[in-house]
């Protein structure tokens, strides 16, 4: 029963189980590289940073492979989902640093900062891929899928 269960469970959420395991140990990355002992970067932001270049490489070909299962074949179409990854991870870093930013002013160590960054960030990193690997459609198919609300036409 529980097999059947699990089975289940595995066929209808596998993308977004995928993604929390590629994300879980993309986070290790992150995590990681900013709190690297020996790493000299003073500055939070650089530091921020410098790990999320790391990560979002690792993310990059993490995704594609195994959550999203790109089909694309060409030269081009492989650079447009590169650009497009970055181009999103970048826009998620910076609200990851205005995220930091703000906890620090209000008094939050930049430890404890890093976590809420960190959760708002992997949600809007979800919805944008999607969008990268599978295209808007897709999106909107997935979280129909997900609150189980069904297509009026």
């Amino acid at each position: 029963k529980m097999d059947e269960y699990l089975r289940h469970l595995w066929t209808r959420y596998r993308r977004f189980i995928s993604y929390m395991i590629v994300g879980g140990l993309t986070t290790v990355i992150n995590f990681a590289v900013y709190y690297l002992p020996g790493l000299d970067l003073t500055n939070i932001l650089i530091r921020n940073t410098v790990s999320w270049l790391i990560s979002v490489i690792f993310s990059f070909f993490a995704n594609r492979r195994f959550v999203f299962h790109s089909m694309a074949s060409t030269v081009r179409a492989k650079l447009g989902e590169f650009v497009g990854f970055v181009g999103s991870r970048f826009a998620s870093l910076i609200a990851e640093d205005l995220i930091i930013a703000l906890c620090a002013l209000c008094g939050l160590s930049n430890d404890i900062a890093k976590i809420p960054a960190t959760v708002i960030v992997v949600i809007l990193n979800y919805i944008t891929g999607h969008i990268v690997f599978r295209g808007r459609d897709a999106v909107r198919g997935r979280v129909r899928e997900l609150l189980h609300i069904k297509e009026h036409r």
